[in-house]
């Protein structure tokens, strides 16, 4: 089985972790802190709209398709030897924790949410491992165990999905009715 998205967008995720928490030890007036700091800024609205086109087509996946999701659920807990509690677990964990964390944590990198260049590095990312990994949009190689669940135009609207959660940060950023949730 390919690398999976997930696998790759939470890497990005304990980057972002990792060098978020160099920001609270060292010397914070060292120049390489400051540049590790501005590029940590920008991963994490990138991230955050990784982890949005990574989080939206799956559980969207589970009202639009819920036999492709049963299929998967079914497939993975056979493979993993594991349950359906473990699975939400690890459900939570890959796909729900890190966008909300982020969100929770997005006036470090707010700044880069409203530039359409994080936009584009974010979908520059997924399309390389489209390119380069999986060598096709119908993903059903790598997320349905080989089996022909899902069709290629019920893979474009999960794409439409994960396209949308590619915009979220810009989205969000330019939404004036979001800083109220702050107060």
């Amino acid at each position: 089985m390919d690398t999976p998205f997930t696998k790759i967008n939470l890497s990005m995720f304990m980057t972002y972790i990792s060098l978020l928490s160099m920001k609270f030890y060292g010397d914070r007036t060292s120049v390489y802190l400051r540049i590790i700091n501005h590029i940590n800024r920008l991963l994490g609205a990138v991230t955050f709209n990784t982890s949005m086109a990574v989080m939206l087509p799956w559980e969207s996946t589970r009202f639009l398709y819920p036999h492709a999701a049963q299929h998967f659920l079914d497939k993975t807990c056979e493979a993993y030897n594991i349950s359906r509690p473990v699975f939400e677990f690890l459900n939570f964990v890959a796909h729900i924790f890190p966008p909300m964390y982020l969100w929770m944590v997005r006036k470090h990198w707010s700044r880069f949410a409203a530039k359409p260049q994080t936009i584009f590095i974010s979908m520059f990312i997924h399309y390389s491992w489209v390119r380069f990994i999986t060598k096709d949009y119908n993903l059903n190689r790598i997320y349905m165990w080989g089996d022909k669940i899902l069709n290629d135009n019920q893979w474009i609207k999960l794409w439409m999905i994960a396209f949308m959660g590619h915009c979220s940060s810009y989205i969000f950023s330019s939404t004036p009715m979001i800083d109220h949730l702050d107060k």
